[in-house]
């Protein structure tokens, strides 16, 4: 049951609301090995620069933190308060914070991204470690922050910390939580004083507050801006009553919200979260595993409506069923049509078939990023996308367990519209066959932006699973192409088969190493490959 959650749990950052950053080069010191942490200001990839090695050395003990602070210009606190985070000193970043010069305090000007590597898409070990690394550093400067404004002490200036583009842990958003509510309750309390102490000096009574003490400093003011995922009842009325306050005038200590999941509530608590939200500031929505029905998301419609500055969107694993209910339909195109900054939008799970058309036509930009795994597509439904104004834009598009052997022909002029700009496509498990393959072989030659092809759980023979490796190590950009081991393989005895699988591993490396010879490319292409699922693997070989 533990791992079943902790699963659901990643699931939250792999899809619509959290975008892989393309724009880095794989090879680039963003990147790092899972945990370490990186070498920022470094200027070799190796050799740590002197500002690193200082600050590494400084942070080590808060004590020598807190002597250093006062001599080290206020120009090293970024570089101090960078490495304290990624080395997880948490004394020596209270000391950092407590001193901060600054009004705003950034955690992307602080760490690099997590999300900037495409093995999230394949590897959930480094997806469970770039996430609990994010985890770490939203947690400790969170932490920092709240203990600084606990610090009677503290010379900070700061006024505006944002921790959004990385997750926060559920545990801490309660903490932060009842912090805000903590700060309101005192505030109210301050402002009710105040109203006594004026009634005091008009009548000649006398009352004596000087020996009360407020965990938060009363002339404090600081707003959070963060991304809130939401799976207990506990923090989901946490975080609306904190969201409530945070639109009162001159509180101390208010919220912000810039991406929210909501999983396991239900449409009533989403509908009632949404309202409290500021939805200028909402960017990204994740809505995933709340049972939604069709009749639920129609009432749900008019609160999504309004969201308009969203520009992710994720629908998926509920139970929308489009394709019988004209209605959810429309109320689905109204939305979507709404949200005229949405770019990225997942209806994985939904039941659309012949009604994408129907629901995605009103959108007013092409999409970027479109998931539509699980939704039974038919025919109608890869030709209206192949033909729709999306292909001029779609970057990533996952169209993996739909049946799309009869729409074979109509997916090579999808992927033909699209192959300029098509960085990553997910076809796994699509009921295709090896004469499939035949027919997509020359539309995935033309894919020049492509990075990342996933093709697992479908019928592949030896002799094309070798096609397939030449023709994509060919392109300069594909990084890693993932498909299951060829259907010789099974159906025979459980050692020849092992040997045999070694056996096609070596040679396609052989063939990927040509290849890259062949046109000059510098980083080979990584293979992937996995076990066929037991229900497509045959039962014997001819």
């Amino acid at each position: 049951m533990d791992s079943t959650k902790n699963l659901l749990w990643y699931d939250h950052y792999k899809g619509a609301v959290y975008p892989l950053d393309l724009s880095v080069h794989p090879d680039s010191v963003r990147i790092q090995k899972l945990g370490q942490a990186s070498c920022i200001g470094s200027t070799s990839k190796n050799i740590p620069s002197l500002v690193h090695i200082c600050s590494n050395f400084i942070v080590r003990d808060s004590t020598l933190t807190k002597k250093a602070i006062s001599i080290v210009p206020t120009t090293l606190l970024l570089p101090l308060i960078q490495e304290a985070l990624l080395s997880n000193k948490d004394r020596a970043l209270n000391v950092l914070i407590s001193h901060w010069s600054a009004e705003t305090l950034s955690l992307k000007n602080l760490v690099p991204s997590i999300f900037s590597s495409i093995l999230p898409l394949y590897d959930s070990e480094y997806l469970s470690n770039i996430v609990r690394r994010g985890v770490m550093c939203t947690t400790n400067l969170a932490h920092g922050v709240i203990h600084m404004l606990q610090q009677k002490t503290s010379t900070s200036k700061l006024k505006y910390l944002d921790l959004t583009g990385y997750p926060t842990a559920e545990v801490m958003l309660e903490y932060i939580t009842s912090s805000c509510m903590l700060a309101h309750s005192e505030q109210a309390l301050v402002e009710r004083i105040n109203k006594v102490m004026e009634y005091s000096a008009r009548s000649s009574q006398s009352y004596d507050f000087h020996n009360i003490s407020y965990v938060l400093p009363q002339d404090s003011c600081l707003l959070i801006k963060l991304d809130a995922f939401v799976t207990s009842w506990s923090c989901y009325s946490a975080l609306c009553k904190a969201l409530k306050v945070s639109t009162f005038e001159n509180r101390n200590l208010r919220l912000c919200i810039q991406r929210l999941g909501v999983t396991c509530l239900g449409q009533s608590a989403i509908g009632l979260l949404l309202k409290q939200l500021d939805s200028e500031h909402l960017l990204g929505l994740q809505v995933k595993y709340n049972s939604l029905n069709r009749d639920e998301f129609v009432k749900l419609a008019p609160v999504l409506k309004t969201l308009t500055n969203l520009t992710a969107l994720d629908l998926s694993c509920n139970c929308i069923y489009f394709w019988d209910s004209e209605i959810t339909c429309l109320a689905a195109a109204d939305v979507f049509g709404s949200l005229r900054n949405l770019i990225r939008l997942d209806l994985s799970n939904s039941r659309i078939k012949t009604k994408l058309r129907r629901i995605l036509a009103d959108i007013h930009q092409p999409l970027q990023y479109l998931r539509l795994a699980g939704c039974t597509l038919t025919v109608s439904d890869i030709t209206y996308l192949s033909l729709s104004h999306h292909t001029a834009g779609l970057r990533e598009l996952i169209l993996s367990e739909n049946n799309l052997g009869p729409a074979a022909r109509n997916l090579c002029h999808l992927l033909t519209s699209c192959a300029s700009n098509l960085n990553i496509l997910e076809l796994q498990e699509c009921g295709l066959s090896d004469s499939h393959l035949r027919q997509l072989q020359d539309c995935f030659s033309q894919l020049e932006a492509l990075l990342y092809l996933n093709y697992a759980d479908n019928i592949v023979s030896l002799e094309d699973g070798k096609n397939l490796t030449h023709t994509l190590a060919r392109l300069h950009e594909m990084q890693v192409l993932r498909f299951s081991f060829p259907v010789e393989l099974y159906g025979v005895e459980e050692g020849d088969s092992e040997r045999w699988k070694t056996t096609f591993s070596k040679m396609l490396a052989e063939i990927v190493c040509e290849e890259c010879d062949k046109v000059g490319k510098s980083k080979p292409l990584r293979l992937v490959l996995s076990e066929l699922e037991p229900a497509i693997q045959p039962m014997e070989v001819n």
